[in-house]
């Protein structure tokens, strides 16, 4: 299997984007990032979780503003899905 680094895996998903897409349903929520219709970490029945580009990094991020646990990028979120580890399963 190839196995490619992170910056690369970043290029080929639009800074992570499509991974977001992959397992999210996003609306736009008018301030230039997106809203899910739900939240894969816990059953909240208005989502509070956002998904946004981080100029600064180049990366789309995301931030749970009902648990600040859940927020970073793209490996973080799959990481936390998945029952992952971002420095063990991510290089």
């Amino acid at each position: 299997m190839k196995r490619y680094d992170k910056e690369h895996f970043l290029e080929l998903t639009e800074g992570g984007m499509e991974v977001y897409l992959h397992f999210l349903d996003l609306e736009e929520n008018g301030n230039g990032g997106f809203k899910p219709t739900y939240n894969p970490n816990y059953d909240d029945t208005n989502p509070s979780l956002s998904v946004y580009y981080d100029a600064q990094t180049e990366r789309w991020k995301h931030k749970d503003f009902g648990a600040e646990e859940y927020c970073g990028d793209c490996f973080d979120f799959v990481a936390g899905l998945k029952n992952l580890s971002t420095k063990r399963d991510f290089t």
